[in-house]
């Protein structure tokens, strides 16, 4: 079905004898065979909210509370691949709606190995093995300056693994986690160590990895903030987050609309700008240290990516406010305010103590 604007939705509503178009009964209907569920905000509730507000689409109550801001207010957008995408009135992030929270095994049945070789996902990301492992080795290259010259690293959302795969060539203790059965089971067929799950499940120690890094997941997560703190407690205190994710907050999403190559329900559930970014990491107890525009899109083929990590000479200042669809953020972790006092209070205490007994020996 094509995607239709929001303000276009009139096209859904029913004709003076109650008939609808038969695209109606695709939006409703279709969706009962997509992994993750139905659409959560009807036509027929959108369709009133237009007649209540014909220059505004209206907000949606009751939605889900946005986990950023906790707003339960959402203005609908436009519909794309029969999900309704809406933005939050309190923060801006724009998310797509569900009936119901998406369980795990709805999650994990979305990323077989159809996923990864043509429906509906990648064309074949293994065929790619070559051109991807390229890009991983520019977008390291990147950002190799905030990182340890060795150490353990996480990659979260690791696919089949071929990052890891360059990674561990450049003496890193290497390990992933990936929901998806096919690919992690061909990571560790390449000698990987890929745990087969979420993030929670893997139960890594506490301050265990000096590196995080996470390629093109966090839009994919349904509970990115916890995803980030399990992130946090992982990482050590000096520890690096490499997150690249898409901005809603380009020129080319005003100029595409809908159109846009990463607006991608059901797979891609958040889209966040700078500013939304900024605060989940916030709230996960990170400080961004960088942002780093790395990919935009031809607003003629709105499909062609124009990659430019490989560039040393581009002028990714100017980029990033108009040509940044593709952003990585470094991060650092944030010191844990509660063990900074501890420890400052356990220090000045063994001072104390010390002045006491040099005293007392005197």
């Amino acid at each position: 079905m094509p995607d239709v604007e929001a303000y276009n939705l009139d096209v859904y509503a029913p004709d003076p004898k109650g008939n609808r178009h038969p695209a109606f009964n695709n939006l409703i209907h279709s969706t009962k065979s997509q992994p993750q569920g139905k659409v959560l905000c009807n036509i027929d509730e959108m369709l009133e909210s237009k007649q209540r507000s014909p220059n505004l689409m209206g907000q949606i109550k009751g939605t889900p509370r946005c986990f950023l801001c906790n707003s339960t207010s959402a203005k609908p957008l436009f519909v794309k691949n029969s999900y309704v995408l809406a933005r939050c009135q309190g923060c801006g992030l724009i998310s797509v709606l569900f009936e119901h929270p998406i369980t795990r095994s709805e999650l994990r049945s979305s990323y077989d190995k159809r996923y990864f070789t043509g429906t509906p996902g990648y064309r074949d990301y293994v065929a790619e093995r070559p051109f991807r492992t390229r890009s991983f080795e520019k977008k390291l290259d990147l950002v190799k300056r905030y990182l340890p010259t060795r150490g353990r690293l996480l990659d979260v959302g690791s696919a089949t693994g071929f990052f890891l795969d360059v990674v561990r060539k450049r003496e890193f203790e290497v390990y992933g986690v990936e929901i998806s059965d096919f690919a992690s089971e061909y990571a560790r067929n390449l000698g990987l160590n890929v745990f087969t799950g979420e993030l929670e499940d893997a139960r890594f120690p506490n301050g265990y990895f000096d590196v995080v890094t996470m390629w093109d997941i966090l839009e994919h997560l349904p509970r990115p903030l916890e995803t980030l703190h399990l992130v946090n407690r992982f990482l050590c205190e000096s520890g690096v987050l490499v997150i690249e994710t898409l901005n809603v907050a380009c020129l080319n999403v005003r100029i595409m609309g809908s159109k846009w190559p990463l607006y991608g329900p059901p797979f891609h559930l958040f889209h966040f700008s700078l500013s939304t970014l900024r605060t989940l990491l916030s709230k996960a107890g990170f400080e961004i240290v960088e942002f780093i525009p790395i990919q935009t899109y031809s607003p003629i083929h709105s499909h062609k990516a124009l990659r430019y990590y490989d560039n040393p000479h581009m002028p990714r200042r100017l980029l990033l406010r108009f040509f940044g669809d593709v952003v990585i953020a470094v991060c650092r972790k944030l010191p844990n305010i509660r063990e900074v006092r501890r420890n400052r209070f356990l220090g000045n205490q063994l001072r104390r103590e010390s002045t006491s007994v040099a005293r007392n020996s005197t």
